[in-house]
């Protein structure tokens, strides 16, 4: 009788804990279903420099593994976790192999559609420099021009409050959104 009232709790314990993980990994679908296309502006001896990035999104038994790759870094590789929150994901990520700790706010991507979706990147840039800058992923390849249009018109400065403010629709150049 004994190992029965430790028994049932704990089963039922388990079963909630295995629950909450399929439940958890159904929700990280949308960021592993495809190859992401990134951008955004960073810094480089004190200047601005237009960054492309792709991104491959798997999953580890402990959180996410993001393989990222820009043409002059191939698969840099980063461990972190995703949550969510009122129909935004954070995204917390950590260097595998290289110390870098980065994160980003975006809106939820919704799974298929040709998903474009912008929000904000936090980390050092290459000047060793704490900065905040718009950022773009999307499904689909964007030209340059193209991102740097949809990433100028997705934020709003508010000079008063020394904020800046993500727009969650961002006004589209014609011809960006197939």
């Amino acid at each position: 009788m004994l190992i029965l009232g430790f028994g049932v709790p704990l089963a039922c314990k388990a079963a909630h804990l295995v629950l909450q993980f399929i439940q958890r990994r159904k929700s990280l679908y949308a960021l592993t279903r495809c190859t992401w296309f990134t951008y955004h502006i960073s810094r480089e001896n004190y200047l601005p420099v237009f960054r492309r990035e792709t991104w491959k999104i798997g999953l580890s038994l402990f959180g996410l593994k993001v393989t990222t790759s820009d043409g002059q870094r191939t698969a840099l590789v980063y461990t972190g976790r995703a949550s969510f929150d009122s129909g935004y994901t954070l995204l917390t990520l950590t260097g595998k192999k290289h110390m870098e700790q980065i994160q980003y706010q975006f809106l939820t991507p919704i799974p298929g559609e040709d998903t474009l979706t912008v929000g904000f990147h936090l980390s050092k840039d290459f000047d060793g420099k704490l900065f905040v800058t718009p950022k773009l992923i999307c499904e689909i390849e964007r030209t340059d021009e193209e991102a740097k249009n949809i990433l100028s018109s997705a934020v709003i400065w508010f000079e008063k409050e020394t904020s800046l403010r993500l727009l969650e629709t961002p006004i589209l150049p014609a011809g960006t959104r197939d």
